[in-house]
Order: structure tokens, then sequence, then C-alpha cells
């Protein structure tokens, strides 16, 4: 299989580049080259919209509540990362930071043969049915031009996810508080409901009338707007509705290379 193939010719690549030293009285120095080299094995898209690496919670969800999913950590092609931290007060921070390709290459090592990602493969569609879709622990690593997803059906141990997303979570050395430029943002009109927290939305003050939103296309905002818009979702509850008039909206937020499957900003879409 491909992904056999892969783990060879990383394997390959390494012995090929261990060194022995002797020291001189004649001993070996025993010391092996890192496996990251300048002509790496190890090859991925450089488009920034690519996903060399991303783990994720998937499954049954409302369709418009995934709009403003975040993925637990997601290495893109530019390799620019970005991850989600969740404090003791339930609070979500987003993070990001650009790597080098040396810890690009590094993690992919890791998952290669440290937590021989290759050897589990995806199971979690032999589990679902037409109505229901299991909500799974899932992971994608994409380099090489092999695209290879697992999930917890594959036959991890309990602490296989958490451990690999600790170790994406921790490979930025400069983490930084990320805030978006640009988002779609788009509403729809829900029902009001009693034990979900309410927000009420000043038209006038956002200059957005989400019933107008909710009638028609998402809308590409920027600047101030958006920045406020984001922080109000991050420290809101995910069921959060919102209030404007006599009508009860949830809102989303699709920021392009940071939420799940946004589209691209208008001039690249």
């Amino acid at each position: 299989m491909r992904y056999i193939w892969l783990a060879m010719l990383i394997l390959l690549t390494l012995v090929g580049c261990s060194a022995f030293d002797s020291d001189d009285d004649g001993g070996d120095a025993g010391a092996v080259v890192d496996p990251v080299q300048e002509d790496s094995v190890i090859q991925w898209d450089r488009s920034p919209s690519n996903i060399v690496f991303r783990s994720e919670i998937t499954g049954n969800r409302d369709e418009f509540y995934r709009l403003n999913e975040i993925p637990l950590c997601t290495i893109y092609g530019d390799n620019h990362i970005v991850w989600t931290v969740t404090g003791s007060s339930n609070i979500t921070q987003v993070l990001h930071d650009r790597l080098t390709d040396e810890k690009v290459e590094q993690f992919v090592f890791d998952l290669t043969f440290g937590y021989r990602i290759y050897e589990y493969d995806a199971q979690a569609n032999l589990a679902s049915t037409d109505e229901t879709e299991p909500v799974v622990e899932q992971m994608t690593l994409h380099v090489n031009d092999l695209v290879h997803i697992t999930d917890a059906f594959g036959g991890w141990d309990y602490e296989y996810f958490e451990e690999i997303y600790n170790l994406c979570a921790t490979l930025s050395e400069t983490p930084v508080i990320y805030e978006p430029d640009g988002a779609w943002l788009s509403a729809q009109e829900i029902e009001y409901n009693t034990d979900a927290p309410s927000i009420g939305w000043d038209e006038g003050g956002q200059g957005i009338d989400l019933a107008e939103l909710a009638a028609g296309d998402p809308i590409w905002i920027t600047g101030n707007t958006v920045r406020l818009i984001w922080e109000l979702l991050q420290n809101s509850s995910p069921d959060a509705q919102f209030e404007q008039g006599a009508g009860t909206y949830q809102i989303a937020l699709q920021v392009p290379n940071i939420t799940l499957d946004a589209p691209q900003p208008p001039d690249e879409s």
C-alpha cells in the first residue's frame, strides 16, 4: 500500500543520513543525524488552504452550527498552524503561528514512526447509518500526495488522540491570539429556546440586520465589525441565540483557513 511505501521511503532516507563518528580514542560517538534534512523526503502542497494535518471532532451535528467550528489543531500548507485551547471557564481561545519546515517535518516523522499513524484507518463510516453519523475523534495527514484519515474506531488506545493533539498544540514557540481580518457572516432564524442563553442584537450598533441577512446569502465583513463579532462568538456559548426585535437568530462567522470548510475571500473565490 502507498502508506507503507511512504514510511519505508522516510526510513531509508534516515538510514542513509545516519553517521557514526569516531572519537580520538577510536570509540564510536554513536550519533545519528537529525532526521530533518534540508532536502527532506517529506513533501507537502504549499498552498495556504491545503491541510497538511488536522485533528478534529466530527459527527452528527447541526449543519449551521458547524459553520462556526474551529478544528482542534490544523497545519496548513504555508506552515500556518491554528489550534484551540479551552480554559477552566470553558472559554475557547484560538491561537496561531507560523512553523519552520523543520518543525513540520519532525512532526510528520513523529506521527509516522512514534505514533505509527498509518497503521490506523478510519472506520467510523462502518458505524454510521442513514440517520446517524457517530461523533468521533478524527485526524488527517496529507504529505507526499497521500491523504491518510484515521479515527477513534480504527483501534487507538484512549490516550492516542489527546497525545497527538498536545504534540500539535505545542509545536509553536511564539503563539499569538488569533483575530480575523475578514470573514463570511450568515444568519438563520430559529424558534426561541428558553434553555439557551440569549444575547440582544443591536442592529443600529452593528450595522447589520439579522432578518435581512437570514433571508439572503452570507456577507463578507472586515475591520472592527468582524473582530467585534468574532470576540462576541468566542466568549459566548455555542448554542447562544441572538434577539433582534421580535426575531431570534443563530449567527455563523466563517473565517478562511480558520473555521471548518470556510469559503475563501471574495477576491480569491
